[in-house]
């Protein structure tokens, strides 16, 4: 490798900076010779990308490691435009079937139908995903990699600097709401068993004749809320056979959701959706705050029903047999919430910096409509948030409650414990006795050796002797210790004692003393009589 230039000095360094970056050809040829080279070339020359995986954009792990097949996404196309000759200034909507195949992709992207005025390209895919179809797309539209990083890569990412040691770093931070121009709309659910990433973004890079949204869709799971998402719109009504009820189709996915949402909007309305390029995201808004809300209910669920002690189970599973949790592996309410509140924060914190230029631009028509859209949104943005609150309230009004429930349990415990070592120490009061009569009696004394070994009613008196006292000790002892507690204290006991004491001392004085004197002074007078004459009887007293 030839070695590298070396850097010009101050202000030629600025100067010829501003010359690479105007030598950007937008319509020009790619420089490099795959999407892969040029993320790899980027990748060491900017250090907030220096920790994203691009190899694996060239490498297909799952099937080189099991030698299967998996269903590894697949590219949708939603087109706005006026695709009728008749009348020319009607706008409708075409989409294109699942694609699955580079070629494919690469024949749609070059060759958009004409009259297309704006274009919805959608990746959707799972962990397994099909990178050729990715770097198709990524380098038909010179798809920036940090958008890349955010949505494939990021929590790979963060796991991985949380385990190095802290230092100032140049990578990345997240967005601000002035970088909205650049920085995509990431709308991301953490639940396991529902768990989805949804990023939009507008490429750089706009093909002359139309503008362009690309949406990529991770999902984890085969599960979407597809009675709730378009509530609004399919209606159950009286006037509705029998048949038509049982054969009624719903969307099963976002993007047969926005498909069907957009076909139903009228011509002005689409030509609103190619000036203000928010509307085509508004599907996948209104869809990401009804699953939370629908995240939420669950959590709520749970703690009325089972408390915050037992898992999260999801609601669907249970009731087909499954043992799959509603959140990862033993995770309690309190984690989920948790949880839930951080991925919720930042994708309201994203949708909230979008609604500014180019997702809404007040230069062109339709601007007006925005105002009413943006109202709605952060009306349903705040609605949500008030139910976060709520559950925050009722997670730590639970936790308080549990916390105290563990206290006293504790302390019944505690009291239990003590309960059966005042139990064990009264059953050793007996055994006590009885082993030091024996040992007593084992003693190798000479004069037993000689005389013989005391006979055992000896022993038996002794042991009877001893285990009566101890006895009598214990339950005076108890008495002792239940007269302290009753009276709060040693101090207080014996002092109660002591006047205890007192009072009957005086009232037996003042029983005994006066009989007392009186029986002195009868022995006194006895003594002091004179004594009687022989023979004589002297009268009773």
């Amino acid at each position: 490798m030839a070695p590298r230039p070396p850097r010009p000095a101050f202000p030629q360094s600025v100067q010829d900076l501003g010359a690479h970056l105007d030598d950007i050809d937008v319509n020009g040829a790619h420089k490099h010779d795959s999407y892969y080279t040029y993320l790899e070339s980027a990748k060491k020359e900017f250090s907030d990308l220096g920790w994203t995986r691009f190899s694996c954009l060239i490498s297909d792990y799952y099937q080189t490691k099991t030698g299967e097949q998996y269903a590894r996404g697949a590219f949708y196309s939603l087109d706005i435009g006026t695709f009728t000759a008749e009348d020319p200034s009607l706008y409708t909507v075409a989409a294109s079937p699942a694609l699955t195949t580079a070629a494919d992709v690469a024949e749609l992207l070059r060759n958009p139908a004409a009259g297309t005025k704006m274009r919805l390209v959608i990746y959707q895919h799972s962990k397994t995903f099909d990178h050729t179809l990715l770097m198709e797309l990524a380098s038909f539209y010179d798809v920036s990699p940090r958008a890349l990083r955010d949505h494939f890569w990021q929590h790979w990412t963060d796991m991985t600097t949380s385990n190095l040691n802290i230092a100032a770093r140049d990578w990345y931070s997240g967005y601000l709401p002035s970088e909205a121009g650049f920085s995509p709309i990431q709308l991301e659910r953490t639940f396991m068993t529902r768990s989805k990433k949804t990023s939009l973004l507008i490429p750089r890079e706009q093909k002359p004749g139309y503008r362009t949204v690309i949406v990529f869709i991770w999902d984890a799971k085969d599960r979407y809320s597809k009675n709730v998402i378009n509530r609004d719109l399919i209606v159950p009504s009286l006037r509705m056979s029998d048949y038509c009820i049982e054969n009624l189709w719903q969307p099963s996915d976002d993007i047969e959701t926005c498909l069907f949402r957009l076909s139903r909007l009228s011509s002005s309305e689409l030509a609103a959706c190619i000036s203000q390029p928010i509307f085509v995201a508004l599907p996948f808004l209104r869809t990401y705050l009804l699953e939370t809300s629908q995240d939420i209910k669950q959590i709520q669920d749970h703690l009325i029903y089972k408390g915050l002690t037992e898992f999260l189970v999801d609601r669907d599973t249970e009731s087909r047999g499954s043992a799959l949790n509603w959140g990862p592996t033993k995770q309690m309410p309190f984690e989920t919430f948790h949880k839930l509140n951080e991925s919720f924060a930042g994708s309201i914190d994203t949708i909230k910096d979008h609604l500014l230029f180019p997702w809404i631009d007040r230069s062109l028509p339709g601007s007006e409509s925005t105002d009413t859209l943006k109202s709605s949104i952060l009306a349903d943005v705040r609605r949500i948030q008030d139910q976060m609150a709520d559950l925050r309230a009722k997670i730590n009004e639970y936790s308080a409650y549990t916390a105290s429930q563990e206290s006293i349990n504790e302390a019944r415990k505690s009291v239990a414990q003590a309960s059966s070592v005042t139990q064990l120490t009264r059953l050793a009061f007996i055994y006590i006795p009885l082993t030091f009569a024996t040992s007593l009696f084992g003693i190798n004394i000479s004069e037993w050796q000689d005389a013989g070994m005391p006979s055992g009613k000896w022993f038996l008196l002794t042991a009877a002797l001893c285990t009566v006292l101890t006895i009598a000790v214990a339950m005076g002892l108890s008495e002792w210790q239940n007269h302290i507690e009753t009276h709060g204290g040693v101090r207080r006991s014996m002092w109660r004692a002591v006047k205890r004491a007192l009072v009957f001392a005086i009232f037996w004085l003042l029983a005994t003393f006066p009989r007392m004197i009186a029986d002195g002074f009868r022995s006194i007078r006895r003594r002091m009589r004179p004594p009687s004459p022989a023979g004589k009887t002297t009268g009773s007293v």
